[in-house]
């Protein structure tokens, strides 16, 4: 079930926001936005920390004021030097539906101009709403997807754990 959009959010954009790189002090905030989402993978708050210190110029957080309301951790895979893997992506459930998922990509492929030509990300059949939106963000720019099964459930220790499917997206 889609969450309403509160009406003092619903006048935002993405232009009212405050977008930059993460620091490794924006961790617990990352890691809360993510176990908030309900759909991703929890990892450690010095996951998150690390991912400040070591991958800012592949990562972003969202700001409205001194709350944080997005984040992307990403990076680029190894012997892929063109595309920006995106790892995990979440938006407070409050301000989904306002473009600040896809206004966080924005700002890192900006950011890594003009080396960044494909976007990679996994996603799990059940996460419908992940699928949507990569397919609509490749739609919008008229480029295509690609999707293969990258991780097999069964390399997973928890049985429950879905495929996951590469989604290349490109050329951007």
């Amino acid at each position: 079930m889609t969450e309403p959009i509160h009406s003092d959010i619903a006048e935002k954009n993405y232009d009212d926001f405050t977008f930059r790189p993460p620091r490794p002090s924006d961790a617990a905030n990352i890691h809360h936005l993510v176990s908030a989402s309900g759909v991703l993978d929890i990892n450690s708050t010095y996951c998150y920390m690390l991912m400040g210190a070591h991958y800012a110029q592949t990562c972003t957080v969202v700001e409205d004021g001194e709350k944080m309301i997005g984040a992307l951790c990403g990076y680029i895979p190894p012997e892929k030097e063109d595309t920006l893997f995106v790892w995990q992506i979440t938006t407070d459930k409050q301000y989904r539906r306002l473009g600040v998922a896809e206004a966080m990509i924005e700002s890192i492929i900006a950011r890594l101009s003009p080396t960044a030509k494909f976007l990679e990300a996994t996603v799990c059949p059940g996460n419908q709403g992940s699928l949507a939106f990569f397919e609509a963000f490749a739609a919008k720019r008229s480029t295509t997807v690609v999707k293969s099964l990258l991780f097999p459930a069964s390399l997973f220790r928890e049985a429950s754990h879905e495929d996951e499917y590469l989604l290349r997206i490109g050329p951007l």
